[in-house]
């Protein structure tokens, strides 16, 4: 029974971790203000984020009946981890919108989904939605398509 209950709280306690450890990191830049932000001002945001969801989740497995039966989700993180694989290993081959593509695809396979037309629709648009942020308003230099 403990055991479930550690394995229930587990990625909760760990995005709470990781994010805590983001906005350490960050901290040792210059943070700067919301108007003049320096270069760790996006990693403390993005922690605290993190932290914030972390919390959020542990709160919600509180209100949830516990599981009877945990065990480690192997799936989830060979394909969720292989997405992130290959974006690393395409996105200076193939650019942006292909990596991103591909990534999104591998990690549709984490869990059993409806369809695969709405896991095609649902990457095209997180990757148009991630290049607007990323490449047009943030002024990440990586190309679209290809180098």
């Amino acid at each position: 029974m403990l055991r479930t209950k550690i394995l229930q709280f587990l990625p909760a306690v760990l995005l709470a971790v990781t994010g805590l450890g983001v906005a350490a990191l960050g901290s040792s830049y210059q943070v700067g203000s919301l108007t003049a932000m320096g270069p760790g001002f996006m990693p403390v945001a993005l922690g605290v984020c993190l932290v914030l969801l972390g919390i959020a989740l542990f709160a919600g497995e509180l209100r949830i009946a516990p599981k009877t039966e945990l065990g480690f989700p192997l799936r989830p993180v060979l394909w969720v981890g292989g997405g992130i694989l290959a974006w690393a290993m395409l996105i200076d081959v193939l650019g942006f919108f292909p990596a991103s593509i591909v990534q999104l695809l591998f990690s549709s396979f984490a869990l059993p989904q409806e369809g695969w037309r709405s896991v095609l629709i649902l990457a095209l648009g997180m990757t148009l939605a991630a290049y607007i942020l990323f490449v047009t308003l943030l002024g990440v230099p990586v190309p679209a398509f290809g180098s």
